[in-house]
């Protein structure tokens, strides 16, 4: 629970910078970097209970992308947060889908935490500069990562 929350902090954190960068509202920004991750901990069953009722088809879909979709519910119910963006953000983080710059800043600031431990200082640079292509990297970036996981299982 402390790695998470330290994960969340620093996710924030970086929404903030890149939000500087762009011109744009940095409350906005932090509330959803912090609450990101707000379902992650819930286990299958629970998340599973509260997509069923937001939107069964979701179910399909990988149970690691859950959190997201049902974050983007929970902080609206559960905790009165009823701004569209940060709902949308939440909601799609996960996998990149979003289209509005809160979204998009996000999607890069969880991949590109600075608490992961790995360099990726040009691509941070890249997206303080120019968030579409910056945010368009880091989704290229992911998806070779994710293929060469897939290799790593299937090889062992």
């Amino acid at each position: 629970m402390v790695r998470r929350f330290a994960h969340s902090q620093s996710v924030a954190d970086l929404c903030v910078t890149l939000a500087q960068c762009h011109g744009m509202d940095m409350h906005r920004a932090y509330v959803a970097g912090i609450l990101h991750d707000i379902c992650k901990e819930w286990d299958k069953q629970r998340l599973a209970c509260w997509l069923k009722a937001l939107d069964p088809d979701k179910l399909n879909e990988a149970a690691a992308i859950w959190h997201g979709y049902v974050g983007a519910s929970y902080i609206s119910k559960g905790l009165g947060i009823h701004d569209k963006a940060i709902r949308t953000a939440i909601y799609h983080h996960v996998v990149g889908s979003g289209s509005t710059k809160l979204a998009m800043i996000l999607y890069i600031s969880d991949k590109l935490d600075p608490s992961r431990g790995y360099e990726c200082s040009s691509t941070l640079a890249l997206c303080k500069q120019n968030l579409r292509q910056g945010y368009e990297q880091v989704k290229r970036e992911q998806q070779e990562y994710l293929k060469k996981e897939k290799g790593i299982i299937h090889e062992s």
